[in-house]
């Protein structure tokens, strides 16, 4: 009766066989930190008590999409900062085996859902960065982000094409060859990237996305183009 999707891509795909495909993003649990809530509320002092600055990654570290080579490039060229990755692995699989070795590497394994937020009060810079050249239609909306985006912290990603007119919210590269020069222009501008105004901007972007939100969306689409049914 009715088709839901979370990409352009996909809803593409659908169209030719039901006119009632709609497009609805991805949905955020609400689950907001207690330093998240400080940002939505304008209260929270940004002030890093450590000189290192800590980059984290959280996912399944032995997918096919991450592009370990400009991980790799990014933790060879950044003695200073601290890479944080977070889920599961395999020692014998290529992330572990490439990327363990570095000094400033630090593998906490799988954690809990629930933990990821307070998790992310730890990071200065949230990383997605995928092999989005190859698998463009499979990167074009990454659940995570809204998880990352909830944080407040700036994400620097890869091409991800459901955010393409959001460029507000995150530092996205258009090709894999921008990817190292974002970065550190983002590591060189820390204080403004992860400034309060920024920071709320991705804040309430999450929060205008929860469960409850994108069910309601589903619901009055569902009214509106079924209703006869």
């Amino acid at each position: 009766d009715i088709c839901f999707c979370t990409t352009d891509y996909i809803k593409a795909k659908l169209l030719p066989f039901n006119k009632r495909t709609f497009k609805v993003h991805h949905g955020f649990s609400g689950k907001f930190s207690k330093q998240a809530i400080q940002i939505l509320e304008g209260i929270y002092s940004n002030q890093q008590t450590e000189n290192r600055i800590k980059a984290y990654y959280i996912g399944n570290l032995d997918i096919p999409y991450l592009d370990i080579d400009i991980l790799q490039c990014l933790i060879k060229s950044h003695n200073d900062i601290d890479f944080v990755f977070v889920g599961p692995y395999q020692e014998n699989n290529l992330f572990y085996q490439t990327l363990s070795k570095y000094d400033n590497v630090y593998l906490k394994g799988q954690v809990k859902g629930e933990d990821i937020p307070n998790l992310l009060d730890d990071a200065d810079i949230l990383l997605l960065i995928y092999k989005a050249d190859m698998y463009k239609e499979q990167l074009a909306n990454p659940h995570k982000m809204l998880e990352y985006l909830a944080s407040g912290k700036v994400v620097v990603a890869s091409y991800t094409d459901e955010y393409k007119d959001k460029r507000n919210l995150l530092m996205m590269a258009d090709q894999r060859t921008q990817i190292v020069e974002i970065f550190n222009n983002v590591k060189a501008n820390l204080d403004y990237y992860n400034s309060m105004k920024m920071m709320q901007e991705r804040v309430r972007f999450a929060k205008e996305h929860s469960y409850r939100q994108q069910l309601e969306k589903i619901e009055s689409l569902i009214f509106q183009h079924c209703s006869n049914k």
